[in-house]
């Protein structure tokens, strides 16, 4: 796919060293948190990239949010059909976004529609969408502290209908392989070409953007009262 030809370059992978503040991140949940993460990183499969949204005008940011995750959503499916067996099955991309100044404190409400829709879009392609922002504060299941994050973003990884405890387990694994071969299909973009190609203009972004009728997707999935309250 012509299109993805220069998106590898933009990646970055995990560093085990934590040589970056990302990667130190990443290395501190998957070490006492989030078992997939672990092994995503022991697998050289936990990738980033980091999108400079610093410029762009505040009616346009969550639609260049939007379009810009969907890019990367669409070269993910790609990944888990050119990438080894190992790395498909662990394979994490996440989109971290510099925002403009006159979002602090707003990060979520940015974050949250594009989140919602790259969900309603792709949960049939067996993928999985997370929203961090910087300063969050979370506790996971035994009321522990999650560590905060220091960058915006949205994480993009395959979905199962596993506990990740089970991660340890050579059987789990396998049962792994057999839902990645069932969801990873040589389907089409969900999306048109030219919404992947790399386009930086905020305005192109936001005409894209307005393709997709959100409200009218909200109440058909009775998503509209609860989407609005978050954002």
């Amino acid at each position: 796919m012509e299109y993805f030809k220069d998106y590898f370059g933009k990646l970055s992978l995990v560093d085990l060293l934590g040589k970056d503040e990302f990667s130190r991140y990443c290395l501190e949940v998957g070490d006492e948190f989030c078992p997939y993460i672990k092994f995503s990183i022991k697998n050289e499969a936990l990738y980033f990239v980091e999108i400079d949204a610093s410029e762009v005008e505040p009616r346009y940011l969550r639609a260049y949010v939007f379009c810009m995750t969907l890019r990367f959503v669409e070269f993910f499916r790609y990944m888990r059909r050119v990438l080894p067996l190992s790395s498909q099955c662990f394979l994490c991309l996440n989109v971290l976004f510099n925002f403009p100044e006159y979002v602090f404190g707003k990060e979520k409400a940015v974050l949250s529609w594009p989140h919602w829709l790259c969900k309603y879009l792709y949960s049939q392609k067996g993928i999985m969408f997370g929203k961090f922002w910087i300063g969050e504060k979370n506790l996971c299941s035994n009321m522990e502290m999650m560590p905060i994050p220091t960058k915006n973003f949205i994480s993009i990884r395959n979905f199962f209908n596993h506990r990740d405890l089970k991660l340890l387990s050579e059987e789990w694994q396998k049962k792994i392989i057999e839902d990645l071969r069932a969801s990873v299909t040589d389907e089409g973009a969900l999306i048109a070409p030219e919404i992947l190609v790399n386009v930086s203009d905020p305005k192109f972004e936001f005409d894209a953007f307005s393709m997709f009728n959100f409200y009218s997707i909200c109440k058909a999935e009775s998503y509209y009262s609860s989407c609005k309250r978050a954002v």
